[in-house]
């Protein structure tokens, strides 16, 4: 009646052999998957912590961003301006330097218009001023350093007393004090603080 014998044990075994290789394949999907997350992950962390080392070593004594060590000792006024936190004791806020005969200030530049310097001990020069004329340039040979002591040291070695900055650290303030220098800060260009009250008159 029938031509051909049916073996039911050969179809079970291919029906297994199909399950276990498509079982298989699931199985070897998954750990592919598996590894792709851990090593993304990996990659995340290692990015990760090289932002954060870029952040924390980021170099501020190359621009004007000299803000994130000070940045507890400032204020914002009212319009979101950095300026100095002019409750701190010891330095004075002044518009007006014509009473000091004798000065030296941290500076952008070796000029008169230049800018009082952010970096403060880290600028790059230091210019002695004299009756309201520079006596001296010194470029700043510690504006790699964070050696506030030495910066004091020339100071004291060029006899100066009056020391005009542009943020009040309470570090710079505390050194200034301890060695007998009077300190004033400000954030307007050198010639200006000279002119005094007669902003439109020139320098004689």
């Amino acid at each position: 009646m029938y031509d051909k014998d049916i073996d039911f044990g050969e179809n079970v075994n291919n029906s297994s052999f199909g399950f276990n290789s498509q079982k298989r394949k699931i199985i070897f999907l998954g750990i592919s998957a598996l590894i792709i997350l851990v090593i993304l992950a990996v990659i995340l962390l290692i990015s990760s912590n090289f932002l954060s080392n870029d952040l924390n070593n980021f170099d501020i004594g190359q621009g004007e961003n000299y803000l994130r060590n000070d940045i507890n000792y400032l204020d914002l006024n009212q319009n979101n301006l950095v300026v100095p936190n002019i409750n701190k004791p010891y330095c004075e806020n002044v518009t007006d330097v014509t009473v000091l005969v004798r000065f030296a200030v941290f500076a952008d530049a070796n000029i008169l218009t230049s800018k009082i310097s952010p970096l403060n001990e880290r600028s790059r020069f230091i210019l002695i001023m004299d009756n309201k004329k520079i006596e001296e340039v010194i470029e700043n040979p510690f504006r790699s350093e964070d050696n506030l002591d030495e910066v004091i040291n020339l100071l004291e070695s060029k006899n100066i007393s009056n020391v005009l900055i542009r943020f009040p650290k309470p570090d710079l303030q505390t050194k200034l004090k301890e060695n007998n220098m009077d300190c004033y800060f400000s954030n307007e260009p050198i010639n200006i603080l000279l002119l005094g009250n007669m902003p439109n008159s020139p320098i004689k």
